[in-house]
């Protein structure tokens, strides 16, 4: 897929308000919101308030830049594609050993997201799949981690190992070597910045 891309240096965002595509009307929107926040509620009800407070805060910020501490090294965003579609990189040296379970929180309340983790973190995991799954039933699948999986067209998968924690059906891009720059950072969001920003910085 190709993308086209202005001469100039993308212009970091002032104003949290997101775009919107021609079928992102803002009734959609309002049942995707409402959908979300009836999922932290039966989250609250079942015990899982760390959860329900994920959500609501996912909720209230996403229109807004969205961060999570960890290794920025270790823990970093692979690749942010069209159209709301997601591959994440993460390992397991995370500083933070919460900031998969806030990166997947995000990623979960995003449509045409498929996220695979590993068994332990897959049950805490459970709660929140089993919120989201039954109010936003076409907004989230989850796949099993299979070597060589045939996932659907417009999903993306995450799988986290203790060593290669990235399989997709899209090629996976590893962002190894030095960090990058700013001024790179900027056109990476601004050229797939659908999802506004999803970052992991450092402690």
């Amino acid at each position: 897929m190709q993308h086209e891309t202005s001469a100039d240096p993308p212009e970091r965002r002032s104003v949290t308000e997101r775009d919107f595509a021609p079928a992102d009307t803002l009734f959609d929107r309002i049942r995707h919101e409402t959908a979300l926040i009836a999922a932290a509620d039966a989250l609250e009800e079942g015990g899982h308030s760390d959860w329900a407070a994920v959500l609501r805060d996912y909720t209230v910020a996403s229109d807004k830049v969205l961060s999570v501490h960890g290794d920025a090294d270790a823990a970093t965003l692979g690749w942010l594609k069209a159209r709301g579609i997601v591959s994440l990189l993460v390992t397991e040296e995370c500083d933070d050993a919460h900031t998969v379970e806030h990166v997947s929180a995000a990623l979960a309340a995003m449509n045409a997201v498929t996220l695979t983790v590993d068994a332990e973190r897959s049950e805490r995991l459970r709660p929140l799949i089993d919120a989201l799954t039954r109010v936003l039933p076409d907004a989230f699948a989850e796949l099993p981690v299979r070597g060589h999986s045939d996932y659907p067209p417009g999903t993306a998968a995450a799988a986290l190992t203790p060593t290669e924690l990235y399989r997709s059906w899209a090629a996976p891009v590893t962002l190894a070597g030095p960090a990058r720059e700013e001024a790179d950072r900027v056109e990476l969001l601004t050229l797939y910045g659908r999802l506004r920003q999803l970052d992991v910085r450092p402690e």
